[in-house]
């Protein structure tokens, strides 16, 4: 399983050696903007990752941010200001963030996340939300919405196809679960 981990630069100076660490985990990566570096990563070099960042920023004199998602430069972009405003010198989730961000009283990720879905039917989103309020569980999710198991892998595989966020990737589950929670019982 592939992560996409977007990577904010304080200073300009720091630009060269924070591109060489994240490289260091994956393929060659590519600077977004003068100060975020995407870079697509496996599971593990997600969490090697994840365990040689605070070593790195002792090393480097200086904080950076990052932020593990998806490969969308719109939302990730959004979600890499809300770790520059809350999350300094850790690498978190798009999940972590999420609740993060509601808890700093800051929409930004989820007001993104509603642009990002706008496209998306009905009868696709709960279909999204059944899947999660079965802990993943397909097979009984399609059984809850009367639906042949074909038509609902073609209905996820549709969301997945649409949005670029698979959410058979625990992380992206994870968001996307808090996200349809947040919004239907709490925002």
């Amino acid at each position: 399983m592939i992560s996409t981990i977007y990577t904010k630069v304080l200073n300009e100076k720091h630009r060269q050696s924070v591109q060489e660490f994240c490289d260091s985990f994956g393929e060659e990566g590519k600077w977004i903007s003068d100060d975020v570096y995407r870079l697509d990563v496996s599971e593990n070099h997600r969490i090697q990752y994840k365990l040689s960042l605070s070593s790195f920023e002792s090393d480097l004199g200086s904080n950076v941010c990052a932020v593990c998602g998806i490969k969308d430069d719109a939302l990730m972009n959004v979600a890499i200001d809300c770790a520059y405003r809350f999350a300094m010198g850790k690498m978190v989730d798009l999940s972590d963030l999420m609740l993060i961000c509601v808890y700093n009283n800051n929409t930004n990720l989820i007001e993104a996340l509603n642009e990002k879905l706008k496209g998306v039917s009905p009868e696709i989103i709960d279909t999204l939300k059944m899947y999660f309020n079965t802990g993943n569980n397909a097979a009984l999710a399609a059984d809850l919405l009367y639906l042949h198991r074909n038509t609902f892998n073609y209905r996820l595989n549709k969301f997945i196809d649409r949005t670029q966020m698979d959410v058979k990737n625990a992380h992206i589950a994870q968001f996307l679960y808090q996200y349809f929670t947040l919004i239907d019982r709490i925002l």
